[in-house]
């Protein structure tokens, strides 16, 4: 087992999964790419929907789990390496809603072929495929994966990546102000009036003062 990852499930063992105190008292790097919440925000803003089936491409050692998890109704986790595998586990184990699958793409797509693998429920599609952890040990081998999956399935995926691409933001700010899409984007135009509740929601998440909003500073 790999260094980081038999230190990573000592941590968690030791701290009881406690992944907050455990990068409070262990400062290093590794740690901390591992287990911070952060990366979250990498596909926070994604209307993942409550019924899809979603395969993650690559376990990492799970930091983008929790959220699929959460968000999504199966998650299929997919890496060659069982020592990430182990680390997601004892992260997101607890979860009804996640498969681990331990081989490497070409296997999984060769057992698809066959009939041998499906998306939950035997539909053998997936709603959402995530390719944010690579499988391989370099960022050479995530290109040249990346270059593969787009040369094979480039016309049939590009229109699926641009679908809820939304380049205002709107959407993401909708989410994080907890109102629906259309009322945020009539209160963004002026066609709607603000209210005091949208207002507090958005100096939330914008980190200011709602005092400062009202009063035309932020």
């Amino acid at each position: 087992m790999g260094q980081t990852a038999e230190r990573l499930l000592e941590l968690l063992e030791q701290y009881g999964g406690d992944e907050k105190q455990i990068l409070r008292e262990n400062r290093e790097l590794e740690y901390f790419y591992a287990l911070s919440d952060m990366r979250e925000n990498l596909l926070e803003w994604y209307p993942f929907g409550r019924e899809d089936a979603l395969l993650q491409i690559g376990s990492g050692f799970g930091a983008m789990t929790g959220l699929f998890a959460a968000r999504a109704g199966e998650v299929t986790v997919l890496d060659g390496d069982e020592e990430d595998l182990a680390v997601n586990r004892r992260r997101h184990g607890g979860r009804d809603n996640i498969n681990y699958v331990n081989c490497t793409l070409d296997e999984y797509a060769a057992r698809a072929a066959k009939g041998g693998e499906t998306a939950p429920g035997g539909a053998g599609l997936y709603d959402c495929v995530t390719l944010v952890d690579g499988l391989g040990d370099s960022y050479v081998d995530l290109a040249d994966l990346n270059a593969w999956i787009l040369g094979r399935q480039g016309p049939e995926l590009l229109p699926l990546l641009t679908r809820d691409f939304d380049p205002k933001g709107g959407r993401w700010m909708a989410r994080r102000v907890e109102v629906p899409l259309r009322e945020y984007e009539q209160c963004e135009s002026g066609r709607s009036d603000l209210n005091f509740a949208f207002l507090y929601r958005c100096a939330i998440a914008l980190n200011v003062n709602v005092t400062d909003i009202i009063e035309g500073y932020s």
